[in-house]
């Protein structure tokens, strides 16, 4: 655990690494990203984020606010996930619709576990079915 009490901060949230925290190495960053990513600050928790999850309720609503928040974070990811299954098969879609005429298929190579997960949650028990067809 790191003892943020002398360190610098920004706003409540930002607390800066003491100098002597040992940065882990990163071989594969450019000088842009030196230039633009930050290995200086962290993000501290403030208030009832300092208490984990499920040993800590200050009151019934702040029960339902912290149910309300995970709730729409899981909603957000599955919207994401989603999203990007449509951006990727959109134009895998569109190519093959070019190479009917000459008996093409759809090319399914490039899409992730990620994208065929989202694909069977849309479609359910058929989403393996879909898949075959496209």
């Amino acid at each position: 655990e790191i003892n943020f009490t002398n360190s610098q901060s920004a706003g409540i949230s930002y607390r800066s690494l003491p100098k002597d925290f040992p940065l882990p190495a990163c071989s594969g960053r450019t000088e842009l990203c030196h230039a633009l990513l930050n290995d200086q600050w962290v993000s501290v928790p403030s208030g009832s984020e300092d208490y984990s999850y499920t040993h800590y309720r200050k009151n019934q609503y702040e029960e339902s606010l912290f149910k309300c928040e995970d709730d729409r974070f899981e909603l957000d990811m599955l919207i994401e996930t989603n999203a990007s299954a449509i951006r990727t098969i959109e134009p895998l879609l569109e190519e093959s619709e070019k190479d009917r005429g000459r008996g093409g298929k759809v090319n399914m190579t490039s899409l992730r576990a990620i994208h065929y997960k989202a694909i069977e949650r849309v479609y359910g028990d058929h989403g393996a079915e879909i898949l075959e067809h496209v």
